[in-house]
């Protein structure tokens, strides 16, 4: 037996589908009015039924098919609008001796269209495209449901009145026949929108219309006045029979179509191609917010075009779930898929049975109800969008309503995107594509050089211009670039450059236009004597930059499997120049720059810090202190030992090695033993990653000090040193020290406080580069 509480849960959902049905009916009946309106009445009876079908066989459908388990689904009011716009223009076209043609050339354009959406639809869902629809500009979105509900009010008033409400036949409307037709409607719209915004039981929207029904019926009684006295004076449909049915029978009919007609049609087509998608969207995250789900919006594309193929098939319009139809099923108690297929087969029972009624039921009904859906949507993105868009944002929506109410729906589509690309390219120009600026005397590169090198490199730092870029270039954000690098180069109150690094590790693509921008500092950078350098670029855009001849002749890196780059296949492959020392060959290949071919010197590093230290090397090169051919250790340490005139004395304790190049001096992992002065030569430490690949962590020239941080904590060493280059190193092991902590405790202390200063001086280095990058 069933309990108690399943039998609740059954009467719920049953009644919720009874009451969604009703309502559905009502839309369904006044899409077909918005469809048909003042000379195409005719048609009424036919396109009630094809709304009828699309509330049935979609309803049913989506029921079973859906995310959600409460949905309810039916005409769409956003393509009954284009329809009806499709619908007026077949018509205005058809001469006078091819009206028979008009039935069939509807017909067959109505089936087409709700065929082609649910393809289009089912594309969507089964590719999982249904992210991509999100990046529709909002504003546009806004602009186009503010043109519909201009669009729903302005077709309320041609169902009521049967007159085009236009500004040629505008005093028509303020006769006292006509305003009894229209002012009922507009008085039952405001209505509508006034209580439904605050009161939200799920009876309150039937108990309107059946309050305006009872009104309407009151008023008859009162006055005396017969249905066909009524039916004359355009208060209820005239003519109506419920043979609409019947006509889908006849498919031959559907071979007298206007094709040539039917093809002028394409452009409307994809505008509801690209409409119905939104409105999905829309929709359903609508519901996610009301009802606290998750909706897959995937799933329900493809649901929609499933539907939507079988509906168009059976001649039904294009139709989707509803937000407002699902929140009064869910409002009603509505929870599962019975209250949807409820609501389906109640539509199903009334286009069989049901639609000899409508000749009862007065214009302003269907009228008023589509005047409701016109200021609902006006209010929303007219009024209510003042206070949360922005007023750029608000003028395209204003814009394009003013489009959509003068030219028509689709060129109001086509303004508010071209001119959300506009607002888009300004805005995105106003973004830094400078993420900072600094020279090289506040960054150096993790290459360790002594002392007086870097005194050398603080005085001529200036010489060096670091530009760290970001986001992705385009022609509005490169001409910014191009103006900064064009006032830094002609600023006489600044050191002139020698240098200017372009880095590019933060940049997520370029545009071949901005490639004009590129090419044009290059010719600035020439006219200044000033190298370019590019470090850290991507693949595809050294490949533009390549094809623009801003870089010479390169070979791009090949990307494993996983997109990231191989050590032994190094972004940039380019020929050594003559004054960059030879790398180990233990070492991940250094990709080394290459002079133009023409005049202008642009080269290219895998990295800033590779790029950093080349032009040290050559700032470094241009010095006096590096014409001299040798410097031995203790002159070299004398201006900064606590200690000057007994540095050599030092310097004796240590034992002195001269190495060939690609000698191991430590290997990662191993426990240190000693540390290691550099008297000539260079030292590169190299850390191997899990993954097998390698990177290195910095280079040591002469002067400096290596593997003092394991030796005094007794860590194993973080990488392995590998010499680039013969090197004369001297070594201090634990037993050395012990040794002149016995003979000589102050030049101990002396040697402490040495290593302390180059300690200390590596971390303020290390500091300031990492508050650099964190800018």
């Amino acid at each position: 037996m069933l309990r108690l509480s399943q039998l609740t849960a059954y009467a719920s959902n049953i009644s919720a589908g009874l009451i969604s049905g009703l309502v559905n009916i009502t839309y369904s009946l006044s899409y077909a009015a918005l469809i048909f309106p003042g000379e195409l009445s005719q048609f009424l009876p036919f396109g009630v039924t094809c709304t009828l079908i699309t509330a049935g066989l979609t309803g049913a459908i989506v029921a079973l098919r859906s995310s959600l388990p409460f949905i309810i689904s039916g005409p769409d009011s956003n393509a009954a609008a284009i329809l009806a716009v499709i619908v007026a223009t077949i018509a205005q076209n058809l001469t006078t001796q091819e009206a028979e043609l008009l039935f069939p050339t509807i017909w067959l354009t109505i089936i087409l269209t709700t065929t082609c959406t649910g393809l289009f639809l089912w594309m969507l869902g089964r590719l999982q495209l249904g992210r991509f629809i999100r990046f529709i500009p909002y504003p546009v979105v806004g602009g186009f449901l503010a043109g519909l509900g201009w669009l729903f009010a302005q077709g309320s008033f041609t169902v009521m009145t049967n007159l085009p409400l236009r500004l040629s036949n505008l005093s028509s409307f303020w006769e006292p026949a006509t305003l009894l037709l229209w002012i009922p409607g507009v008085v039952l719209g405001i209505s509508l929108h006034i209580v439904l915004v605050r009161v939200k039981h799920f009876l309150t929207f039937p108990a309107i219309l059946l309050t305006a029904l009872a009104f309407f019926y009151g008023g008859l009684a009162l006055t005396a006045t017969s249905f066909e006295t009524a039916r004359d004076a355009g208060l209820l449909f005239s003519s109506f029979t419920a043979g609409g049915l019947n006509q889908l029978f006849q498919v031959s009919r559907l071979f007298e179509a206007n094709w040539s007609i039917l093809g002028l049609q394409f452009q409307s087509l994809i505008t509801l191609l690209a409409i119905v998608p939104i409105t999905i969207l829309l929709n359903a995250t609508g519901l996610e917010m009301a009802t606290q789900t998750d909706v897959d919006l995937d799933q329900e594309l493809e649901t929609a075009g499933i539907a939507n193929v079988v509906t168009g098939l059976c001649s039904g319009i294009v139709g989707h779930f509803s937000i407002s139809r699902s929140l009064l099923n869910y409002a009603a108690g509505g929870r599962n898929r019975s209250s949807g297929l409820v609501a389906a087969l109640f539509c199903g029972l009334f286009l069989f049975f049901g639609t000899g009624v409508l000749n009862y039921l007065p214009r302003f009904l269907f009228g008023g109800l589509l005047f409701y859906l016109g200021i609902a949507l006006l209010i929303e993105w007219v009024y209510q969008a003042w206070f949360r868009l922005s007023r750029l944002d608000y003028v395209l929506v204003l814009g394009m309503l003013l489009t959509i109410a003068r030219l028509g729906l689709l060129e109001g589509v086509g303004f508010g995107l071209l001119v959300a690309c506009l607002l888009f390219v300004v805005n995105y120009s106003n973004l830094r594509v400078i993420k900072n600026v600094f020279s090289g005397n506040i960054y150096q590169s993790n290459f360790e050089r002594s002392f007086h090198q870097k005194k050398l490199l603080k005085e001529h730092g200036d010489e060096i211009c670091i530009i760290r870029l970001q986001g992705y270039i385009f022609f509005g954000t490169a001409n910014s670039l191009l103006e900064y690098i064009r006032v830094r180069l002609d600023d006489p109150n600044q050191t002139p450059l020698k240098f200017l690094i372009l880095d590019f590790l933060l940049v997520g693509g370029l545009d071949s236009s901005a490639a004009v921008s590129f090419l044009k500092i290059k010719q600035l950078a020439y006219k200044s004597n000033t190298v370019v350098i590019f470090t850290s670029l991507p693949p595809p855009i050294a490949a533009r930059l390549h094809e623009s001849k801003i870089i010479n002749t390169v070979e791009l890196a090949m990307l494993d499997e996983s997109g990231t780059r191989t050590t032994d296949a190094p972004e940039m492959r380019l020929e050594l120049p003559v004054n960059t020392p030879k790398r180990s060959a233990k070492q991940p290949p250094e990709p080394a720059p290459r002079e133009m071919e023409d005049r202008a010197q642009v080269m290219v590093f895998p990295d800033l810090d590779r790029g950093v230290e080349w032009c040290e090397n050559q700032i470094l090169k241009l010095t006096t202190f590096r014409r001299k051919r040798f410097m031995p250790l203790p002159i070299q340490l004398e201006q900064f030992f606590p200690i000057p005139d007994r540095v050599a004395k030092f310097v004796k304790y240590m034992k002195r090695t001269q190495t060939q190049a690609e000698y191991c001096l430590f290997k990662q992992g191993d426990l240190p033993d000693a540390l290691y002065f550099v008297e000539s030569g260079q030292v590169s430490l190299i850390r191997e990653l899990p993954n097998g690949q390698t990177e290195r962590l910095g280079t040591f020239g002469e002067g400096t000090v290596l593997g003092e941080v394991g030796f005094y904590s007794q860590t194993p060493h973080p990488a392995t040193a590998i010499t680039d280059s013969p090197c004369s190193i001297y070594c201090l092991s634990h037993e050395v020290l012990n040794k002149m902590q016995q003979e000589d405790p102050e030049l101990l202390a002396a040697c402490h406080q040495l290593i302390a200063q180059f300690l200390a001086d590596r971390v303020i280095d290390a500091d300031a580069k990492s508050k650099i990058l964190l800018q």
